[in-house]
């Protein structure tokens, strides 16, 4: 875009345009007067500071993120641990129980025998 170009049209640039048009244009300098390098110094400074923080900006949160992981692990194996030890104890209670009805069957059959025993003596 050159300047006066929008005002050939018959509008003025916007505001934040007004500037960079009717900028002095020199030889050697850039569009608001400045020496390129002093314009890639400050933009190069901006990038630094920028880039300083960069690095740093999402650490709290990732450190954070990275100790609720790890105490969602430790939890996971904790309730792990915890069904295997509800798993025992329901086949302790099942082979238990097992065991009770073996015991009464024994008794009973034992009751059984003896009756047959005696019927069988008697007559």
């Amino acid at each position: 875009l050159q300047s006066g170009r929008a005002e050939r049209r018959g509008r003025s640039p916007p505001h934040f345009l007004k500037s960079w048009y009717e900028a002095p244009r020199e030889r050697g300098r850039g569009r608001g007067g400045r020496p390129p390098a002093m314009v890639l110094g400050s933009l190069l400074a901006a990038i630094g500071v920028t880039g300083r923080g960069l690095g740093t900006w999402n650490r709290s949160n990732f450190l954070e993120d990275k100790k609720q992981r790890q105490e969602m692990e430790y939890t996971k194996m904790e309730m792990k641990i915890e069904q295997a030890k509800l798993w025992r104890e329901d086949v302790e209670d099942i082979v238990s129980l097992t065991e009770k009805k073996m015991d009464n069957y024994l008794l009973t059959n034992t009751f059984f025998a003896l009756g047959t025993v005696l019927l069988w003596t008697e007559g």
